[in-house]
């Protein structure tokens, strides 16, 4: 090795730190051991923030520091922009509705009628506070401190609107229309429908199936003929068509107009 190529090689490998060196030996190629005695390359440091193990293939890469599996579903959302409640107040029980489908027929819920009006709702597992619904004000107020079925107590303003069928004093048909609702599915298997941090259905009467890691379908018990699937990898939730309930396929499919949530 020339003493031009010896003095590129030390540049390319960032050998640093020796203070002079000895002379060559005559043979070409060969470094005195005095002179390599003297050479110190420099171990580059690497952040801790970059100092990644690499798991098994196809997995992802994670700081070893975070003991957390990235690839692992704890649960998922799907945010409804068109969910409400409906009632009747000649008919038994009510229903929650979203993207034309009925998510829950009310069965554990109670109604109390205060006035024509008035309404106290709650669900039945709800304990220490109930919803008053004023239809003539068009508000929703989340009560506490109260008894159910009777007047008084802390209000609070909720944020759903009411809307009304027939006159506000003594509506034949009121909605309340949910700004943020949504159906939450955890890995543990449990399933509910939930506003504004209150439980609207517990999920009973759901059934899940989980086709694949990031494959599921979901159908409520009264459902013929359809179900949903929903798709976390790629964030989307179709209605499909057809008896085809746990497995793949299906007459037809169409998409939902809702937001996926996935959270790992």
């Amino acid at each position: 090795m020339s003493l031009k190529s010896f003095y590129n090689l030390c540049q390319r490998t960032a050998v640093i730190g020796f203070t002079g060196l000895s002379m060559l030996t005559a043979m070409e190629g060969i470094v005195s051991r005095s002179v390599a005695a003297q050479l110190a390359v420099a171990e580059p440091v690497i952040p801790e923030y970059l100092q990644l193990s690499i798991l098994e293939e196809g997995n992802l890469t994670v700081n070893p520091d975070i003991n957390k599996d990235e690839t692992t579903l704890e649960q998922f959302l799907i945010h409804f922009n068109d969910a409400y409640l409906v009632y009747e107040p000649d008919q038994p029980g009510l229903q929650i509705a979203a993207q034309q489908n009925v998510l829950s027929y009310g069965l554990d819920w109670e109604i109390v009628q205060l006035k024509p009006y008035l309404y106290a709702f709650r669900q039945r597992n709800w304990q220490n506070f109930y919803w008053k619904v004023n239809t003539s004000r068009q508000e929703v107020y989340r009560v506490t401190n109260g008894t159910f079925g009777e007047l008084g107590g802390d209000e609070e303003l909720m944020e759903m609107s009411v809307d009304n069928v027939g006159s506000p004093e003594s509506p034949d048909r009121f909605f309340l229309r949910f700004q943020d609702a949504y159906l939450v599915k955890a890995q543990d298997g449990v399933l509910q429908i939930a506003t504004e941090q209150n439980v609207l259905s517990y999920g009973g009467d759901w059934q899940v199936v989980e086709l694949k890691p990031y494959l599921f379908q979901l159908k409520q018990d009264v459902w013929q003929g359809f179900h949903w699937q929903v798709n976390t990898s790629r964030q989307i939730a179709e209605r499909i068509n057809g008896e085809t309930f746990g497995q793949l396929g299906g007459d037809s499919r169409e998409s939902l107009a809702v937001e996926i949530e996935a959270v790992y």
